[in-house]
């Protein structure tokens, strides 16, 4: 018979260790638990001072972006030289508001640098710059770059007449004037508030400019001398050899995105204020869908660049600052008492059908190198943004 052999199993003592090891486990998890967590608040909080420094970053490019707008008409040596005018010095490209801004809870530091399309670091050409904008908040800090760029408007004179088929009439008050005039000191202004001054020493441009020799124009207010009318250096400069040709302008009229398209169909009577202002002109396009024509009237002042597809009629009292091109087919015509001022310049450009100028009452077209910064304005602004 086989030996029965007996196991005794002892396990007193045993509790101990393992209350032990599930307390290590537990603090292993506890203590990996809190990094995790810590970790993560750090993260997010790094994340949350990354993008806040990003937004001063941000704020500082438009700030800059509003600084250089305010002096492009002239270039922007100035602003690449820095205040003390000269290059190589410390404040090179510090614009006017300083080095440093508080912003937020951050600070952002901006400077303007050339785009080097000359080999002249401080001879801007091409009216562009680059803006480097740094944010920082606490430790984190961003930098972002974007260039700036300001297009000019060049225009051959008061009235610019390129085509075979445009024509002007003048009749009553009208005029048309190449000297250059400042705008008016109002922008809000009305009737004869909207008189300007010439601007001091400024050259002049042509009165009225023509692509071809005039055939169809007819300043009719004196028959013995039918260009009384008309101001400038020449008043009439029929010779041609200007900055552009009436496919030029169609081309730029047409490669332009409008701020708003006004039409005859929908809003064929205007007596508001859509036409932008100076400090936010805008592009505007009148098109006459209907074969009604759209009419001013009242009292409206707009700025920026308008571009006439169809007949606009003006019989109330209308001031605008830059740029007015008058498509083929298209029709400015101002009648009535309502006094009618353009600072800038109108373009006809009708070749292949008729288009008109008609201005009638006492009604100007005054050339003004101001007013074509509003033009410019609707043509200039920040590109290639990106972040270093």
């Amino acid at each position: 018979m086989p030996a029965i052999t007996k196991t005794y199993k002892n396990e007193k003592g045993m509790v101990l260790p393992l209350g032990l090891m599930f307390l290590a486990i537990i603090a292993i998890l506890g203590t990996t638990a809190v990094i995790v967590t810590t970790t993560d608040l750090k993260i997010g909080t790094n994340y949350k001072l990354s993008k806040q420094a990003f937004y001063v970053a941000e704020a500082g490019i438009q700030r800059a972006a509003n600084a250089l707008k305010a002096g492009a008409s002239n270039g922007f040596d100035d602003e690449l030289l820095g205040s003390d005018g000269s290059s190589g010095t410390s404040d090179d490209g510090i614009l006017s508001f300083g080095s440093s801004v508080n912003f937020g809870d951050g600070t952002y530091a901006v400077q303007v640098t050339d785009n080097n399309d000359d080999g002249d670091l401080f001879s801007d050409l091409d009216n562009k710059v680059i803006i480097t904008s740094t944010g920082t908040v606490n430790n984190a800090s961003k930098t972002i770059e974007a260039v700036y760029y300001y297009r000019k408007v060049k225009v051959d004179g008061a009235l610019g007449i390129y085509g075979t088929n445009p024509a002007v009439e003048l009749s009553g008050g009208s005029e048309i004037d190449g000297r250059d005039y400042n705008v008016p000191p109002d922008f809000d202004c009305s009737g004869a508030g909207c008189t300007a001054t010439l601007a001091g020493g400024a050259p002049a441009e042509p009165g009225i400019y023509a692509e071809e020799a005039i055939t169809q124009v007819g300043l009719i207010t004196d028959e013995t001398d039918p260009k009384q009318n008309v101001f400038g250096d020449p008043p009439v400069d029929e010779d041609g050899g200007g900055e552009g040709s009436v496919s030029d302008w169609q081309n730029f009229a047409n490669s332009l995105t409008p701020d708003l398209t006004v039409d005859s169909a929908t809003e064929g009577t205007i007596t508001e204020n859509i036409f932008g202002n100076r400090d936010n002109p805008q592009i505007t396009m009148i098109t006459d869908s209907a074969g009604t024509g759209t009419h001013l009237s009242g009292t409206i002042d707009g700025a920026g660049i308008l571009i006439v597809n169809g007949d606009l009629q003006i019989t109330g009292t209308f001031h605008f600052e830059g740029l007015v091109i008058v498509m083929a087919g298209g029709d400015l015509v101002v009648t009535g008492t309502g006094r009618s001022i353009i600072y800038g310049s109108v373009v006809l450009a009708g070749s292949g059908a008729s288009s008109e100028v008609d201005y009638g009452g006492h009604a100007s077209i005054r050339y003004s190198s101001q007013g074509m910064d509003s033009a410019a304005d609707t043509l200039s602004g920040l590109s290639a943004w990106r972040e270093l």
